[in-house]
């Protein structure tokens, strides 16, 4: 069977570009229909799918390319190819077939008699790679371990889309709880008004002190019956709601959850937000107002410092009416501190990814990768070290805000905490930091011992490539691990990227000086050859010129021209004469190859 054949450049290049379509898009239909025409076009597929899983965990065909989605499931119902892909995807590895293997048809649907080879490959747990080829020179094992490579990360885009689209159905839904909760509570305060024009009418209307007494309590204890079922709804809800009075004061808070509010409830009453919040927020409620009375709704985003937790929260701020009348305002406030932290991780790890992919230099890399690391992560100082292969040690790259010892320090692995994470391939987090330890926080012309020293390796196919370490003055949440060990393992990514391009610039050079080499050789061989050509026409000139005098003078004694022979005589001339001839053939010969080489042969033409 003909075995395909690619070459290493061609793959780094595939495995550039798909990288650059991996995570170029929140939308998950517009992300993988990118990824897919840049693997068909860079791989020239003949057609391609990407399979995803739905909510039901049932795959479906989202992404394609080279192909109609009719046939797609056309050929799915007749041949249950889905139960062949999740098959694929239960074992984790790739297939790749070709025309003349039996079971090829169980895994390429033939539809257009161009298929020759077929590649799945399985993205983890949440999607299915399916590509088909009309040549078999095309589909190999290295193209499938790459596309493999890449399985994780298109993953994690794959989970950070559908992430993203939960998020914003989160945000659609809450939205329409926020618009139905201020429905309520403006029918509630309709119900209010209307109560306290039944009062204004039982007062106007009374006949008597009595009735007018009578009127007053029950319309007060309707008042109140109405309140409480305001505060009891209201105590349902756990956003925050806050309303305001003409004059811009708090007349009711009510939330559930305490975590929520700046200070009691109780100590907003009567007071304005710019008495009782902190001055940054002075701008924004005085705009919020301002809109209330133009009879506008207000929304606006805003943050607190909440028991030494910086959180943000979403307000909908709206004019509150009573017999028509403008009365105040109410704010239904919502926390979106998760949201928040969710865009500010996605927004620095766009920063960091695109420092990765727009360069293969890794000093840059590392460089501006590691400010930005500990920018995002909060960091006070870092470094990133590089495994040595030949010296198996673990060498320091780039250094940020740490001491000179730091940089001049190798660790071989299980050798301190960069040692340790190395041989154990895992993060580690030290809490209890040793006073001895070279890891320290410059605060001006002092060193102070971190709260915190996260050691992370970077891991490329479970192979070794180095490990960055963290300073920190504080412990760090569990999201903010996670975005580490996300980030570098891109690192790793990156690493793994430019080692092969300088692999591929290294054998493009020693190529180039074997092909010098030989132009070398062969000019050298040329002049040699015709340097033997010009010595044999010669040779054979200056050799065949006495073999004729030879011959000639052999056949006058052959002839007994110079008198006569003995039999022994004449038979020494007979071998004389047979053996010269022979010999004069054969410098012919020569003469005649020795020409063709020199260029020199002439063709006459004779009738």
């Amino acid at each position: 069977m003909e075995k395909p054949m690619r070459s290493s450049l061609q793959n780094l290049a595939v495995s550039y570009e798909c990288a650059l379509a991996i995570g170029n898009s929140l939308n998950l239909s517009e992300m993988l229909h990118e990824v897919i025409h840049t693997i068909v076009h860079k791989t020239n597929a003949h057609r391609g799918i990407i399979w995803v899983k739905n909510k039901k965990q049932e795959l479906q065909p989202v992404a394609i390319a080279g192909i109609n989605i009719g046939d797609v499931l056309i050929q799915n119902e007749k041949m249950d190819f889905r139960n062949v892909l999740n098959q694929i995807q239960k074992r984790q590895q790739f297939v790749l077939k070709y025309k003349d293997d039996k079971d090829f048809l169980q895994y390429c649907p033939v539809l257009t008699e161009k298929e020759e080879s077929v590649l799945i490959v399985p993205v983890t747990n949440v999607a299915i790679l399916h590509l088909v080829y009309a040549s078999r020179k095309i589909a190999d094992e290295p193209l499938a371990n790459l596309l493999a490579s890449l399985s994780k990360k298109l993953s994690v885009a794959i989970e950070a889309c559908k992430a993203h689209e939960n998020i914003i159905k989160e945000i659609q839904v809450r939205e329409k709880t926020e618009k139905e909760l201020t429905k309520k509570t403006e029918q509630l305060i309709s119900s209010q008004k209307k109560l306290q024009g039944l009062y204004g009418e039982s007062e106007q209307a009374r006949k008597s002190l009595l009735s007018i007494l009578e009127d007053v309590a029950q319309k007060e204890e309707d008042l109140k019956d109405s309140e409480s079922k305001l505060n009891s709804i209201l105590s349902s809800i756990n956003d925050p709601v806050f309303v305001f009075d003409q004059d811009d004061r708090f007349i009711l808070t009510q939330n559930s959850i305490s975590e929520q509010l700046y200070m009691p409830p109780d100590e907003f009453i009567g007071k304005t937000p710019s008495e009782v919040m902190p001055p940054h927020l002075n701008k924004i409620f005085s705009d919020a107002f301002d809109k209330i009375r133009k009879l506008q709704v207000a929304e606006y985003d805003y943050w607190l410092k909440i028991k030494s937790k910086t959180r943000w929260f979403s307000a909908k701020h709206s004019p509150r009416f009573i017999d028509g009348k403008l009365m105040g305002s109410v704010a239904v406030v919502r926390d979106i501190t998760e949201r928040k932290q969710t865009e500010k991780m996605e927004a620095a790890y766009s920063d960091i990814l695109i420092i990765c992919n727009k360069t293969l230099d890794l000093h840059t890399i590392f460089t501006e990768g590691l400010d930005s690391l500990m920018k995002y992560t909060d960091a006070q100082a870092g470094a990133v070290y590089l495994y040595d292969l030949d010296s198996k040690m673990i060498v320091p790259n780039v250094t940020a805000g740490m001491e000179k010892t730091v940089v001049e320090q190798d660790f071989s692995p299980g050798e301190g905490i960069v040692g340790k994470a190395a041989q154990e391939q895992e993060m580690i987090v030290l809490a209890s930091i040793p006073k001895d330890t070279i890891y320290t926080i410059k605060s001006g012309s002092n060193h102070i011992i971190p709260a915190t020293i996260i050691s992370t390796p970077m891991i490329f196919k479970n192979t070794l490539l180095g490990v960055v370490v963290t300073c920190h003055n504080k412990s760090i949440p569990p999201d903010v691990l996670i975005f580490l060990k996300r980030v570098i393992d891109q690192y790793a990514v990156a690493v793994s990227n430019a080692n092969t391009f300088m692999e591929v610039q290294e054998m493009a050079a020693r190529l180039k000086n074997q092909r010098d080499e030989l132009e070398m050789r062969s000019h050298e061989l040329e002049t040699a050859n015709q340097t033997k050509s010009e010595f044999l026409t010669n040779m054979s000139h200056e050799l065949r010129t006495p073999l004729n005098s030879i011959i000639g003078f052999s056949y006058i004694l052959h002839d007994e021209t110079v008198g006569p022979l003995s039999e022994k005589q004449s038979r020494y001339i007979g071998n004389v004469l047979v053996s010269g001839k022979h010999l004069l053939r054969l410098i012919n010969g020569i003469l005649d190859l020795a020409n063709v080489e020199a260029g020199k042969m002439e063709l006459i033409h004779e009738d």
